[in-house]
């Protein structure tokens, strides 16, 4: 916990310099508590920590907190519902596995997009995982470095369609049109699940990602993937 009130007395200057030195602190921790700090007015953010394992960015509106969470039942996609993402990134990576997106945790229910065993970023691995491991698809390779376009389309019952920068790469059939997707992990952008906490990341992104679009019951076409793609293109320098 590193929470002070702010509020810095008159004292001897030992006393004083911690008394800043703590002030400072829950400053820099954007004041982590189990409950709202005391010096806490309008506009305040501060990160609750009461639910183990969990953080929660809060903003205080001088009457009530406002949580910033990321379990959005928007993203749980459950048995039948299909979906869309499409997004621009840019690894910096070198080495190791790296997430984009995930809402869930290899192995459990839910969605996860990453890049598997990188050993070099002009030729980085992609995957997605799809409720359990026996649902794994590879999104193949040729992500090199710059900026790229992924797609992804999940249809159930078509299966999953791939596009790169506005183009169709690969398709799936599902292992399972039912499988399902629906689970209390957060939504997490720039990483993937890293242990059974529902809030822990794990293979964090280095690198910038941009223009995240994630559709619920909307199957992008392959004209509209294009279309998404052209219309930032020259942003990106591609």
């Amino acid at each position: 916990m590193a929470q002070h009130d702010l509020n810095i007395a008159n004292q001897s200057f030992p006393n004083f310099r911690s008394d800043l030195n703590n002030a400072l602190t829950a400053l820099n921790s954007n004041h982590i508590g189990s409950s709202r700090p005391s010096s806490a007015i309008a506009g305040t953010i501060w990160i609750d920590s009461s639910v183990t394992d969990t953080y929660s960015i809060k903003v205080f509106d001088g009457t009530d907190d406002f949580a910033y969470r990321f379990d959005d039942s928007d993203f749980d996609f459950g048995t039948t519902t299909d979906f869309s993402i499409q997004m621009w990134f840019r690894n910096l990576k070198t080495s190791g596995d790296w997430g984009l997106m995930a809402k869930g945790k290899h192995g459990l229910l839910g969605w996860s997009i990453w890049f598997d065993d990188t050993t070099v970023p002009e030729n980085p691995n992609m995957a997605m995982c799809i409720g359990n491991n026996e649902n794994y698809y590879d999104l193949g390779t040729g992500w090199e470095s710059g900026w790229q376009n992924l797609a992804v389309v999940l249809d159930r019952s078509v299966g999953i369609t791939v596009y790169k920068n506005g183009v169709q790469t690969t398709s799936f059939s599902l292992s399972s049109s039912g499988t399902n997707l629906s689970t209390s992990y957060y939504l997490i952008i720039g990483g993937t699940q890293g242990s059974n906490s529902t809030s822990v990341v794990n293979d964090d992104f280095y690198g910038f990602m941009g223009q995240i679009l994630i559709y619920t019951n909307k199957l992008l076409s392959a004209d509209q993937v294009r279309q998404n793609f052209n219309c930032h293109r020259g942003i990106y320098g591609v």
